[in-house]
């Protein structure tokens, strides 16, 4: 006698179709991301990492023991505009020194490996 193999689930294929189409929407927004950022910019010109970039500069400028350029804003959007253009928009150190421990870690990596292991 020939036995019959049991159906699926109801609602096991739509569900693997759901998650697959989820995946690949997933994978296409990275991969326009990363496309888009290879330049260090997103598409509103903005930098990436924006956020990091003022920690990781902090750190900088507190191993060359120049903390009080944090604390003005022309002096230090001088610094920035000097390592990342003159196009780079006004963003100013908003952190209290006590985030100073933080910026001095990352910058023991180069910027880009720093801004990943922050992130992951």
């Amino acid at each position: 006698m020939s036995e019959k193999i049991p159906a699926p689930a109801t609602g096991t294929v739509p569900n693997i179709r759901f998650a697959i189409s989820i995946a690949v929407i997933v994978l296409m927004l990275l991969a326009a991301y990363f496309y888009v950022s290879i330049s260090g910019r997103e598409p509103g010109g903005m930098m990436v990492g924006r956020d990091f970039i003022n920690l990781y500069t902090a750190g900088e400028l507190l191993a060359e023991n120049k903390q009080h350029m944090l604390f003005s804003q022309q002096a230090y959007m001088e610094v920035l505009w000097a390592k990342y253009g003159s196009d780079y928009t006004i963003h100013g150190w908003s952190y209290p020194p006590t985030l100073f421990w933080l910026a001095e870690v990352f910058t023991i990596f180069p910027c880009f490996c720093g801004m990943h292991l922050a992130f992951h």
